[in-house]
């Protein structure tokens, strides 16, 4: 439930200047993201602002997922 209102909000922002491929991106990396990279919390998996800001803003892989991928 959290997701979709993340995603909500996100598409409200977005007003003026989405593309009709946004939302479809949203609904279906997000579940992945979470799949592959969340972390369990009480309230469910989740995944952190530094997370997010290195895969968005650094282009990259959060150094916990390289490592695990460098493990197997």
């Amino acid at each position: 439930m959290q997701l979709r209102t993340m995603m909500d909000a996100n598409f409200a922002r977005a007003a003026g200047r989405r593309r009709r491929i946004n939302r479809r991106l949203m609904e279906s990396e997000w579940p992945v993201l979470l799949a592959v990279m969340g972390k369990p919390s009480t309230e469910g998996t989740h995944l952190s602002l530094t997370d997010i800001r290195t895969l968005v803003t650094d282009r990259r892989l959060p150094g916990r997922v390289t490592e695990r991928l460098k493990s197997h």
